[in-house]
């Protein structure tokens, strides 16, 4: 996965998997791809595309600047640890109420 910023402040994700089985466009709508559908385009406004190859699935989402607030982080301060792993720096904070 890669993110970034537009010039008008958009926030930008590729995603793309591969490496797995063979993959076939689904002969149906399941509840993920109805809530990335959407969610994006008609409730924040933005676009979505997911697109299915034989080799992994792809796709781009734009959420439009207003949903997108930069934070005290910037993208050169966070690094992707691989999937499952936990930033260290994070403490542990349960659920309350």
């Amino acid at each position: 996965m890669e993110w970034r910023l537009s010039d008008d402040g958009d926030l930008l994700i590729d995603w793309r998997e591969n490496g797995g089985p063979p993959v076939e466009s689904p002969s149906r709508e399941g509840f993920g791809t109805t809530i990335i559908n959407r969610s994006i385009p008609f409730n924040l406004g933005g676009k979505a595309e997911v697109h299915y190859h034989v080799t992994g699935v792809a796709a781009h989402f734009c959420i439009p600047a207003k949903h997108a607030r930069p934070t005290v982080a910037s993208a050169t301060d966070i690094v992707d640890q691989g999937p499952g792993t936990v930033d260290p720096t994070l403490e542990h904070q349960p659920l309350k109420g």
